[in-house]
């Protein structure tokens, strides 16, 4: 599970924020909606400085989607030489009858 801390990178900036939703297929990076096809230059700007190790990228991809869906996001967080975290949201635990 990443930490508070873990999301900052070295330097104080919070490490950047993906989100990939099956629904709409849509991209955003820090809250912002991005294409795809912009997803590695914008990557590039927002991990500029930061020393290896301290690259971190948090995805988080609804549990429905495909891998269609969010390996081209994986393929463009490598490209930009981002460390990937993936998000997972916890499992609804049914209450015992």
């Amino acid at each position: 599970m990443a930490t508070r801390q873990a999301r900052r990178h070295q330097n104080g900036r919070r490490a950047p924020r993906l989100c990939r939703y099956r629904l709409r297929l849509q991209t955003y990076l820090d809250g912002k909606k991005i294409s795809p096809d912009e997803l590695s230059a914008a990557l590039t700007k927002v991990l500029v400085g930061a020393p290896s190790g301290q690259r971190n990228v948090f995805l988080k991809v609804h549990k429905e989607a495909q891998a269609s869906h969010f390996e081209p996001v994986i393929a463009a967080i490598s490209q930009a030489g981002g460390d990937l975290v993936h998000i997972l949201e916890p499992e609804e635990i049914s209450p015992k009858r």
